[in-house]
Protein backbone atom coordinates (compact mmCIF):
# COMPACT_ATOMS: atom_id res chain seq x y z
CA UNK A 1 0.00 0.00 0.00
CA UNK A 2 3.15 2.36 0.83
CA UNK A 3 4.23 1.61 -2.39
CA UNK A 4 0.93 2.62 -4.09
CA UNK A 5 0.58 6.07 -2.04
CA UNK A 6 4.45 6.80 -3.16
CA UNK A 7 4.08 6.35 -6.61
CA UNK A 8 0.90 8.33 -6.54
CA UNK A 9 2.54 11.25 -4.80
CA UNK A 10 5.50 11.24 -7.21
CA UNK A 11 3.83 11.16 -10.02
CA UNK A 12 1.83 14.06 -9.23
CA UNK A 13 4.90 15.97 -7.96
CA UNK A 14 6.91 14.93 -11.52
CA UNK A 15 3.59 16.93 -13.78
CA UNK A 16 4.51 19.86 -11.81
CA UNK A 17 6.03 22.64 -14.35
CA UNK A 18 6.93 24.93 -10.92
CA UNK A 19 8.74 21.50 -9.53
CA UNK A 20 11.81 20.54 -11.07
CA UNK A 21 14.55 17.96 -10.79
CA UNK A 22 17.87 18.77 -10.36
CA UNK A 23 19.02 18.44 -14.38
CA UNK A 24 15.63 19.99 -15.00
CA UNK A 25 16.25 23.12 -12.94
CA UNK A 26 19.92 23.55 -14.27
CA UNK A 27 18.77 23.44 -17.64
CA UNK A 28 15.57 25.64 -16.59
CA UNK A 29 18.13 28.39 -15.36
CA UNK A 30 20.77 27.92 -17.82
CA UNK A 31 18.00 28.87 -20.54
CA UNK A 32 15.67 31.42 -18.80
CA UNK A 33 18.10 33.69 -16.42
CA UNK A 34 20.41 35.15 -19.32
CA UNK A 35 19.83 38.90 -20.47
CA UNK A 36 21.78 40.42 -23.77
CA UNK A 37 22.74 43.77 -24.87
CA UNK A 38 24.84 45.02 -27.88
CA UNK A 39 26.18 48.20 -28.30
CA UNK A 40 27.98 48.32 -31.80
CA UNK A 41 30.81 46.09 -31.65
CA UNK A 42 30.53 44.82 -28.00
CA UNK A 43 28.21 42.36 -26.72
CA UNK A 44 27.33 41.90 -22.93
CA UNK A 45 25.44 38.86 -21.73
CA UNK A 46 24.02 39.25 -17.97
CA UNK A 47 23.11 36.25 -16.25
CA UNK A 48 21.45 35.91 -13.02
CA UNK A 49 21.30 32.53 -10.60
CA UNK A 50 19.69 32.07 -7.73
CA UNK A 51 21.72 29.81 -4.35
CA UNK A 52 19.42 26.49 -5.54
CA UNK A 53 21.39 26.43 -8.83
CA UNK A 54 24.51 25.78 -7.14
CA UNK A 55 22.24 23.18 -4.56
CA UNK A 56 21.72 21.45 -7.40
CA UNK A 57 24.72 21.73 -9.06
CA UNK A 58 27.25 21.21 -6.71
CA UNK A 59 25.27 19.91 -3.52
CA UNK A 60 25.76 22.28 -1.67
CA UNK A 61 23.54 22.63 1.62
CA UNK A 62 20.92 24.91 1.10
CA UNK A 63 21.53 28.57 2.94
CA UNK A 64 18.83 29.27 6.12
CA UNK A 65 20.01 31.78 7.15
CA UNK A 66 18.65 35.41 6.86
CA UNK A 67 19.75 36.27 4.08
CA UNK A 68 20.69 34.36 0.70
CA UNK A 69 22.87 34.94 -2.18
CA UNK A 70 22.03 35.99 -5.85
CA UNK A 71 25.09 34.87 -8.05
CA UNK A 72 25.36 37.29 -11.41
CA UNK A 73 28.00 36.65 -14.04
CA UNK A 74 28.31 39.47 -17.35
CA UNK A 75 29.90 38.17 -20.01
CA UNK A 76 31.78 40.95 -22.40
CA UNK A 77 32.41 39.89 -26.11
CA UNK A 78 33.17 41.85 -29.34
CA UNK A 79 31.38 40.66 -32.25
CA UNK A 80 34.15 41.10 -34.40
CA UNK A 81 36.46 38.46 -33.02
CA UNK A 82 39.21 40.55 -30.83
CA UNK A 83 39.26 39.91 -27.47
CA UNK A 84 36.75 41.57 -25.92
CA UNK A 85 38.22 44.39 -23.16
CA UNK A 86 41.14 44.88 -25.16
CA UNK A 87 41.28 45.03 -28.48
CA UNK A 88 43.09 47.01 -30.45
CA UNK A 89 44.45 49.24 -28.15
CA UNK A 90 47.88 50.27 -27.28
CA UNK A 91 50.02 48.61 -24.52
CA UNK A 92 48.96 51.74 -21.74
CA UNK A 93 45.35 51.37 -22.77
CA UNK A 94 45.50 48.11 -22.35
CA UNK A 95 47.14 48.08 -18.88
CA UNK A 96 44.20 50.92 -17.49
CA UNK A 97 41.65 48.62 -18.81
CA UNK A 98 43.13 45.62 -17.29
CA UNK A 99 43.44 47.60 -13.79
CA UNK A 100 39.57 48.76 -13.97
CA UNK A 101 38.71 45.21 -14.47
CA UNK A 102 41.12 43.39 -11.93
CA UNK A 103 40.75 46.06 -8.80
CA UNK A 104 38.00 48.70 -9.96
CA UNK A 105 35.25 48.03 -11.55
CA UNK A 106 33.50 46.16 -8.62
CA UNK A 107 32.03 49.43 -7.62
CA UNK A 108 30.38 49.54 -11.29
CA UNK A 109 28.05 46.80 -10.13
CA UNK A 110 25.14 46.70 -8.53
CA UNK A 111 21.91 44.47 -7.84
CA UNK A 112 18.37 46.65 -7.31
CA UNK A 113 15.69 44.93 -5.99
CA UNK A 114 12.56 46.66 -5.03
CA UNK A 115 13.71 50.07 -3.71
CA UNK A 116 17.02 48.42 -2.45
CA UNK A 117 20.37 48.70 -4.04
CA UNK A 118 23.00 45.74 -3.12
CA UNK A 119 26.71 46.25 -3.97
CA UNK A 120 28.40 42.92 -4.57
CA UNK A 121 29.89 40.96 -2.04
CA UNK A 122 32.69 38.67 -3.83
CA UNK A 123 33.67 39.73 -7.36
CA UNK A 124 35.87 38.01 -9.49
CA UNK A 125 37.31 39.04 -13.18
CA UNK A 126 37.93 35.82 -15.09
CA UNK A 127 40.90 37.18 -18.04
CA UNK A 128 41.62 34.80 -20.82
CA UNK A 129 45.20 35.82 -21.91
CA UNK A 130 43.65 35.89 -25.76
CA UNK A 131 42.39 32.34 -25.83
CA UNK A 132 39.07 33.02 -25.88
CA UNK A 133 37.55 36.19 -27.33
CA UNK A 134 35.35 37.39 -23.94
CA UNK A 135 35.98 37.88 -20.68
CA UNK A 136 33.58 36.98 -18.08
CA UNK A 137 33.19 39.32 -14.43
CA UNK A 138 31.77 36.77 -11.56
CA UNK A 139 29.25 38.71 -8.73
CA UNK A 140 27.50 37.23 -5.34
CA UNK A 141 25.19 39.71 -3.91
CA UNK A 142 24.01 39.06 -0.09
CA UNK A 143 20.60 40.14 -0.08
CA UNK A 144 17.73 39.88 2.56
CA UNK A 145 15.43 37.00 2.27
CA UNK A 146 12.24 39.42 1.85
CA UNK A 147 14.66 40.79 -1.46
CA UNK A 148 15.14 37.57 -3.25
CA UNK A 149 12.12 36.89 -5.16
CA UNK A 150 11.35 40.52 -5.90
CA UNK A 151 12.17 41.94 -9.50
CA UNK A 152 16.00 42.43 -9.99
CA UNK A 153 18.20 44.36 -12.12
CA UNK A 154 21.98 44.35 -12.57
CA UNK A 155 23.30 47.75 -13.35
CA UNK A 156 26.51 48.20 -14.61
CA UNK A 157 27.62 51.76 -15.12
CA UNK A 158 30.47 51.37 -17.49
CA UNK A 159 33.56 53.05 -17.61
CA UNK A 160 35.22 51.67 -20.18
CA UNK A 161 33.18 51.34 -23.43
CA UNK A 162 31.42 54.47 -23.31
CA UNK A 163 27.86 53.06 -23.22
CA UNK A 164 27.09 54.39 -19.81
CA UNK A 165 24.69 53.16 -16.96
CA UNK A 166 23.48 49.73 -18.45
CA UNK A 167 20.45 47.57 -16.69
CA UNK A 168 19.51 44.10 -16.95
CA UNK A 169 15.76 43.23 -15.94
CA UNK A 170 15.42 39.91 -14.34
CA UNK A 171 11.71 40.71 -13.33
CA UNK A 172 10.93 36.71 -14.32
CA UNK A 173 13.82 35.71 -11.28
CA UNK A 174 10.76 36.52 -9.05
CA UNK A 175 8.08 33.87 -8.20
CA UNK A 176 8.59 32.28 -11.87
CA UNK A 177 11.65 30.30 -10.71
CA UNK A 178 10.65 26.63 -10.35
CA UNK A 179 11.03 25.07 -6.63
CA UNK A 180 13.87 22.95 -6.73
CA UNK A 181 13.24 19.43 -5.94
CA UNK A 182 16.48 17.50 -3.97
CA UNK A 183 16.79 14.20 -4.49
Amino acid sequence: MKLIYLTIVLFFVSCDPDKLGKKEFITWCNSNLTETKEFNQLKIDARILPEEYFVASDNRERNTGLTQNIYASVKFYQKDGEESLFGKYNSKEFQDRLNYFVENAKKDFQLVSNQDTFSPQLYHFERYYNIANFSIVNLVFEVPRKNYYQSNSLVYNDQIFNIGKIAFSFDHFNSEIPQLIEN
